[in-house]
């Protein structure tokens, strides 16, 4: 909800009309438009200077919103610089905000000259008006910003600095600016990571060079920090997107081959995992060991083998035996007591992996084949009562619709799309039912299908939360919103999740020193 400089005993329409000032002073902001921008502005002044009056010289509630000087000082009281910064939205976001969000350079003028202190105003997240215009590529706004005064190490609550912000949204001209500023740290840890892992997770090859040639550390938390990021190193998080270009430019520029994850797995298992000969080869000529055991004892031949990657079988097999010195796994991070490694261990416990069942499926569709129209009619039937009995809440029943419609469906080509939905319903059928290993199968078998779909993304980070894997949620919420980035709900739901692994960690941690 809007926030403004209302008094608590103000009437309700007086309320209502000072939301209409809101919005006219944020949108002239953001849409650039600099003569309603002033026109908003003298409204407020208008209206204030009548309460002041009113209210013998004091802006009535909100104290960062007016003056306490004299009756007569009304008008240049408006003005003050505190005065236009007590008006907000409903994340704390300023005038300075909505001007670095609009990127118009005369309005930021403008608004800067009358609120000079709100160049590091924060919102309710700790972002400042730095932060938006990082994160929308208005390098003319960051200038200005810096001109001004704004700190370029300013955090937000979660850690994060302007250059994650640029670095997350792909934005390069920014990144080359705030590079060039006084102060900025390009190994800064955050939530997120730090902007090297941020890089390689959303496969910015571009940014990632930039950092690097300014001094980035590209072994970054590889498994050695004692207070690790929620991400896997920067090489590891390239591999496992098949990323082979940045695994060669990360170990060009010093990556350690054989960084590993909390889980102790290395880039080369990635590449094994997924297929990657490629990604593999490159990781063996830099010195991978290809028989590197994660904690779980699984190597990059194993995994090659569990999932019928034949080629990095056959790489792995014509090498023999790995002449590199064997090193310890990384010890387990305390995440919680009921976290993804206890979940793991029981499920070992009780005969099988649910991961690794899930994943050695392959769905291979006929390029040449066609789908017929009665076909189609009777899969898009049993998808529809599927829904149905989804939405009332029979969630079995559910199941058996979606099952059934994709043994009826025709693997082809031609069908990739329905199969990559009807997957992602039954995974999420699957999650209703409390059914890890069902929900984390079929949103493989959905992303398999159709891996730029955001949604077959969050139905893999759903299934990972619900076989207690949180480094596996986190990591597919972000490649979700990386695909779908103006979805709030998602970002939500991942802002969320750091800030309960974060919390969940630091508490296992004070446990650990009590």
């Amino acid at each position: 909800m809007a926030e403004a400089p209302v008094a608590s005993g103000q009437h309700y329409e007086a309320l209502q009309a000072d939301r209409k000032l809101l919005t006219a002073l944020m949108e002239a902001a953001a849409a650039g438009r600099r003569e309603d921008l002033r026109t908003a502005i003298q409204a407020i002044e208008e209206r204030y200077s009548s309460r002041f009056t009113k209210n013998g010289g004091h802006c009535g509630g909100d104290s960062s919103a007016g003056s306490k000087g004299a009756p007569g000082a009304e008008r240049a009281a408006a003005t003050e610089s505190d005065f236009l910064l007590g008006f907000k939205d409903g994340h704390g976001r300023t005038v300075v905000h909505f001007a670095a969000l609009g990127g118009s350079l005369e309005v930021l003028q403008l608004v800067l000259d009358m609120c000079p202190s709100g160049v590091d105003a924060r919102d309710s997240s700790g972002k400042t008006p730095l932060f938006t215009a990082a994160s929308l590529g208005h390098t003319e706004a960051i200038e200005l910003l810096l001109q001004r005064g704004a700190k370029v190490e300013a955090e937000s609550e979660e850690g994060c600095t302007a250059l994650h912000e640029a670095v997350y949204a792909g934005q390069l001209a920014a990144v080359q600016k705030l590079l060039l500023a006084k102060g900025t740290d390009v190994n800064k840890a955050s939530s997120l990571g730090y902007p090297v892992q941020v890089a390689a997770a959303t496969m910015h090859k571009n940014i990632l060079e930039l950092l690097l040639q300014a001094g980035a550390n590209p072994n970054s938390d590889a498994g050695t920090s004692n207070t690790p990021s929620l991400f896997p190193p920067a090489l590891v998080l390239a591999a496992s997107k098949k990323e082979c270009d940045i695994v060669r430019l990360l170990l060009e520029k010093g990556a350690d081959p054989n960084a590993m994850d909390s889980e102790g797995f290395g880039a080369l298992h990635c590449a094994a995992e997924n297929d990657c000969t490629r990604c593999a080869q490159i990781l063996v000529d830099f010195g991978a060991d290809w028989g590197l055991p994660a904690r779980d004892g699984s190597t990059p031949l194993d995994l090659a083998r569990q999932h019928k990657a034949m080629s990095v079988v056959k790489l792995l097999e014509a090498l023999g035996p790995c002449p590199l010195p064997r090193r310890a796994s990384p010890t387990p991070p305390l995440v919680s007591e009921e976290g993804s490694q206890g979940h793991k261990e029981a499920n070992a416990a009780e005969g099988g992996d649910a991961s690794a069942a899930a994943v050695s499926m392959s769905i291979v569709l006929d390029p040449n084949g066609s789908v017929r129209s009665e076909a189609q009619a009777k899969v898009e039937k049993l998808k529809h009562d599927g829904n149905m009995a989804f939405r009332k809440g029979r969630f079995s029943e559910a199941k058996a619709k979606y099952s059934q419609a994709i043994e009826e469906c025709p693997k082809v080509e031609a069908a990739r799309e329905l199969l990559g939905v009807l997957f992602s319903n039954r995974s999420f059928a699957n999650e209703h039912l409390s059914d890890a290993q069902g929900a984390l199968h079929d949103a493989l078998a959905a992303t398999q299908l159709r891996p730029e779909w955001s949604k077959a993304h969050y139905r893999l980070a759903r299934a990972h939360r619900l076989s207690g894997c949180t480094e596996d949620y986190i990591s597919e919420l972000w490649m979700a919103l990386r695909l779908d980035q103006s979805n709030a709900q998602i970002r939500e739901e991942m802002d969320a999740a750091v800030k309960e692994a974060r919390l969940a960690h630091r508490r296992a941690q004070e446990k650990a020193v009590a």
